[in-house]
């Protein structure tokens, strides 16, 4: 067709075992018969090479551009430039503007003091967990877009702020919150250290606040939050069997 040569691979999927659930010609094997092989372009990506395209694209994407920071100019009425368009990101100039109001008026600034000033309680209808965890997972959303100026200037301070919130957490302000709302705080982190910090540094303090938890939780005095410091504890643990270690077991005990 066009002229053109498509090499094409047959491809199927058959595993020979002895113990095999099914057999052809060449003996027993788990997997799909032949009626089921079929003939795919080498450059399918269905059967490229390993990491060529999914693992490829989260690394093109764990890349921020930020050349068109020192370019733009503040919207009108504006003191500063808050947000910047990203391409692949957001280029939606409806929530530029509505971020960059939201900044202006000093709407990051009272969410820093919230987090500063609030004592942390175990009501629910007080400043508790899972109030931090509302708050700075919606600061952190528009991480990727916000000014390098304005993450240089304000990022390290929120991280600082629930970081510091989360590990001085009295144990009473332990005992109610979820597991999920903890794991947002540690998410919304990891929003802001990725545009603060090379990915290994980044991909350590990570790992270093979920150890950080999971000990706060083994101090607790309630069974059930102890018991989750454990298992938490016991995923680390596992991650670093399989993956490159972010410390060594030494740290870990």
């Amino acid at each position: 067709q066009d002229g053109r040569t498509i090499p094409m691979a047959l491809v199927g999927m058959r595993i020979y075992t002895p113990n095999g659930q099914r057999s052809d010609d060449k003996g027993k094997y788990d997997g799909w018969s032949e009626r089921f092989d079929e003939k795919i372009p080498l450059y399918s990506p269905r059967i490229c090479q390993l990491n060529t395209m999914s693992s490829k694209q989260l690394i093109d994407d764990d890349e921020i551009d930020e050349s068109l920071d020192s370019v733009i100019k503040p919207l009108e009425g504006m003191s500063r430039v808050w947000v910047v368009p990203r391409p692949r990101r957001c280029t939606s100039s409806e929530y530029m503007s509505l971020m960059s109001k939201f900044c202006e008026e000093g709407g990051l600034d009272t969410l820093i003091d919230i987090m500063d000033k609030e004592e942390l309680s175990d009501k629910p209808n007080k400043f508790n967990l899972c109030i931090l965890a509302i708050l700075i997972s919606a600061v952190s959303l528009p991480a990727l877009i916000y000014h390098v100026s304005v993450i240089n200037e304000l990022a390290p301070k929120l991280v600082d702020k629930a970081r510091s919130r989360l590990l001085k957490a009295p144990d009473r302000a332990l005992r109610e919150v979820k597991r999920e709302h903890i794991e947002a705080i540690g998410k919304a982190l990891e929003s802001f250290n990725r545009r603060l910090l090379p990915k290994q540094e980044r991909q350590g303090e990570s790992d270093l606040l979920k150890l950080e938890v999971s000990l706060l939780c083994l101090q607790s005095s309630y069974m059930g939050r102890r018991i989750q410091g454990i298992r938490d504890l016991n995923q680390i643990i596992k991650f670093q069997r399989s993956n490159s270690a972010s410390f060594n077991r030494a740290f870990i005990v």
